[in-house]
């Protein structure tokens, strides 16, 4: 098989995500909308969904753990998402919106963990997703540079300063790819990468704050 057919054979393989994505936020349930449309203003950072209805949206895709320092806490089906899950990064990509970027998922459950909730790495179970309430662009901090983007999830405020940044770094054009995961720079030049970029706005009021509090309105416009 020769390097240019094998080429558009792995090109129409990394089509397949956008595909399914589409009909997936196409075909929605009635309460996801009712949680995008319902009268929220993202902007006003007010709740406008309860708990109960978020866990409604996540429950057939994963499991509730009781035992973790943020306490009851989500976590996606391996069966679902794969052993290497990592929020913000797998099964999905970026697009810029008048709200800021915001993170398209091909799950049906990704318009909720990635809008509400933070997102933190609990040293037992891996990726969990704590919830919330408050509406958000994307729950990230942001590292930009004339080459490279990097984010990095932002856990609960409680956890904060107990947590390491779990940054990831792609090159700018790669950000709105369907195969974003392909293009992430390996750990190893994560250091070089750090100094190659600059802080982007954040939640805290200063770059890796330790608290994060409700975004600014400034916030919701990343540029």
């Amino acid at each position: 098989m020769g390097v240019s057919t094998l080429w558009q054979k792995r090109r129409r393989w990394a089509l397949v995500p956008a595909i399914v994505g589409a009909f997936v936020m196409m075909a929605g349930t009635a309460k996801a909308d009712e949680l995008r449309r319902g009268g929220m203003d993202p902007k006003a950072g007010e709740s406008a969904v309860t708990l109960a209805e978020l866990a409604d949206q996540v429950n057939p895709y994963g499991y509730w753990i009781d035992d973790t320092v943020a306490g009851r806490v989500w976590r996606p089906r391996e069966s679902l998402v794969g052993s290497e899950f990592v929020p913000y990064l797998t099964g999905g990509w970026w697009t810029q919106t008048p709200l800021g970027r915001q993170f398209g998922s091909i799950w049906p459950w990704g318009r909720v963990v990635f809008h509400y909730g933070r997102w933190f790495v609990d040293d037992k179970f891996g990726w969990v997703w704590s919830p919330g309430t408050v509406w958000g662009s994307a729950w990230v901090d942001w590292r930009t540079g004339d080459e490279l983007v990097g984010w990095s999830p932002t856990p609960p405020a409680e956890l904060a300063c107990r947590m390491s940044p779990r940054w990831v770094f792609v090159p700018r054009d790669a950000l709105t790819r369907v195969d974003l995961a392909r293009h992430v720079v390996e750990r190893e030049s994560i250091s070089t990468a750090m100094a190659e970029t600059r802080p982007g706005p954040q939640w805290g009021v200063q770059p890796l704050a330790c608290k994060h509090p409700q975004p600014p309105d400034w916030a919701t416009a990343v540029g």
